[in-house]
């Protein structure tokens, strides 16, 4: 059973992504963890690559953090 609860807005600043965890199927895709993280927040994600986006990495690790940031909705500072 899940239970919702609604709360007020709130905003917080995040100003860090930190990438836990990548889990590789070889030549095929990759699952990624990371989160987001400001002083009173912390917020987790997990993504799957696309085949496509799994081909574009490459040994190109600046690409996944790009593309993190970008499915994310942020920009490097």
């Amino acid at each position: 059973m899940e239970t919702k609860i609604k709360i007020k807005p709130v905003n917080y600043s995040v100003d860090l992504l930190e990438i836990y965890n990548v889990s590789l199927r070889l030549n095929k895709t990759a699952n990624i963890t990371c989160g987001i993280v400001g002083e009173k927040v912390s917020i987790g994600y997990s993504f799957d690559l696309t085949e496509e986006e799994y081909t574009a990495w490459g040994n190109d690790d600046n690409y996944i953090v790009d593309l993190l940031l970008s499915k994310l909705g942020l920009e490097k500072a």
